[in-house]
């Protein structure tokens, strides 16, 4: 009987929530470098933060956010699947260690 008009601005269902998920993933994850990063005493500390994420496009992100601050290892080759990949013993010791694990 009555159509919904479309309001202008309006994206499809759920886009605009993802978008703000995105962000705020993004941001909680700088404030939480930042904590690690700082630690108690408000100094920083003398070695870099080891963290761990399972994919590339997380690495790139942490780079960017954190700088030098990081040592980023990524579980996941580029072209694997995350779903089937298994680690190696180096990449489960280095997650052991890991101070901030970054995964989707």
């Amino acid at each position: 009987m009555f159509r919904r008009k479309s309001r202008p601005g309006i994206r499809a269902k759920g886009t605009t929530w993802r978008a703000m998920a995105g962000l705020a993933n993004v941001a909680l994850l700088a404030v939480a470098l930042t904590v690690l990063a700082l630690g108690c005493n408000g100094k920083l500390e003398e070695r870099r933060l080891r963290v761990a994420v399972d994919i590339l496009p997380y690495a790139d992100l942490v780079s960017r956010v954190a700088g030098e601050l990081v040592e980023v290892e990524v579980l996941v080759p580029p072209g694997s699947s995350p779903h089937t990949y298994e680690l190696t013993p180096r990449q489960r010791a280095f997650l052991e260690e890991a101070d901030l694990v970054v995964a989707n």
